[in-house]
């Protein structure tokens, strides 16, 4: 019996952690407000960009990022778009071919030059991808955009007035172009990105200095990412390594609300999954470094994301509910302080009922992180297969 109260007083504790946190964040974020949009910058001369899209076999859905990027306000002179696909890729080429006429070789979309660049690294991976693609990039500053995400015509004017000193890299606000293609499964990708949007990442921000690289729709100074050694071929989150990898030479990123960049959600259960599994992954493996960037505020940041952890331990309270009465009591609190914080996020993103759908998958997510630390650690897995 001893046993059992020291298990349920410990998860419900761990679950309380994250229940404060994850509220304080949520009540703060409205003194930090949303990310400012920045006003069209006067830059006597725009540095050179180069967009690098990392594709796997897309097909057409390659096109509109191509389109997107090629489309930019930005000097035509200054800006180039580069591929950046794996050995074995012979869907998008084949559908570069067609569409746009540079399934291999340098072409114009646009009037801006596109370089397909294969990655010849050995490792199968979308850092080790990218790592390629920067080498063979000429941009003083490089932007990083998923094959099926499109940004707002101003992002690039935007987000290259925002670097300067030592704001080394821009990340943009994010949000779905499909919100109600698949039902429940998109309308909850497109509130938790609101969230993070609106609420969570301008805390953070304003709490500890920290704005997370989210993976797509962020621009980087080339200097610098050269200086930090680029992405780890081998890390699952290879966007919140690259973070920490900036802060800790002393340089900021930047979270800019306005433009954007439009991403598809994904529409399958089991790729959610399997991408939110590889995002615990890769926190937990960068955690200990981000502590040190955090500085006093790592304990907030920490219970926040041991959340899914934290419900995980708690799947055992249903069978010792009625083990003790002390037990009770801890199930019954810790229970009341999450639905007191879902029922806040609710009134804070105007109903949207996105919570449940969201906690249920990053426990899944965060039993297979688990088990794949122990046996696969730097492993990484595509989401769309």
């Amino acid at each position: 019996m001893n046993a059992l109260l020291t298990y349920v007083a410990a998860t419900a504790g761990l679950a309380l952690a994250a229940s404060g946190a994850e509220a304080g964040l949520l009540l703060y974020s409205r003194t930090a407000g949303p990310g400012s949009p920045y006003p069209d910058p006067q830059v006597d001369e725009y540095p050179t960009l180069s967009v690098i899209i990392p594709a796997y076999r897309e097909g057409e859905r390659v096109m509109d990022a191509l389109d997107s990027a090629a489309g930019l306000d930005y000097p035509r002179d200054r800006l180039e778009v580069l591929l950046a696909l794996e050995p074995d890729d012979d869907v998008t080429p084949r559908a570069l071919g067609r569409l746009a006429g540079c399934a291999e070789a340098p072409c114009e979309r646009g009037g801006i030059r596109v370089l397909v660049v294969r990655n010849s690294s050995g490792i199968r991976s979308k850092p080790a991808a990218l790592r390629e693609a920067a080498r063979a990039a000429r941009g003083d500053i490089i932007c990083v955009l998923d094959a099926e995400d499109v940004l707002d015509r101003d992002a690039a004017k935007a987000a290259v007035g925002a670097i300067a000193g030592d704001v080394a890299a821009v990340q943009l606000a994010r949000d779905a172009r499909n919100p109600r293609e698949r039902g429940p499964i998109t309308i909850a990708q497109h509130g938790e990105l609101e969230a993070n949007n609106n609420y969570f990442i301008p805390a953070l921000r304003r709490l500890t200095g920290f704005v997370p690289i989210l993976g797509s729709g962020y621009f980087v100074r080339r200097s610098a990412l050269e200086e930090v050694g680029m992405w780890d071929p081998r890390a699952p989150a290879e966007d919140l390594d690259l973070t920490v990898k900036l802060y800790e030479r002393g340089y900021r990123v930047e979270f800019l609300g306005s433009p954007r960049v439009h991403t598809l959600a994904v529409t399958s259960l089991r790729g959610l999954i399997r991408q939110r599994e590889r995002w615990i992954r890769g926190t937990l493996l960068v955690m200990p470094r981000a502590m040190k960037v955090l500085g006093r505020a790592w304990p907030v940041v920490l219970s926040y994301m041991v959340s899914p952890i934290a419900w995980i331990l708690a799947d055992a309270w249903p069978l010792i509910w009625f083990a003790d009465p002390a037990a009770q009591a801890l199930i019954a609190g810790a229970s009341a302080a999450s639905l007191a914080v879902y029922a806040l996020k609710l009134r804070m993103q105007g109903g949207a009922p996105s919570a449940p759908l969201v906690s249920i998958v990053y426990a899944m997510a965060a039993w297979l992180a688990v088990a794949k630390l122990m046996v696969a650690p730097r492993s990484w897995s595509r989401t769309r297969g």
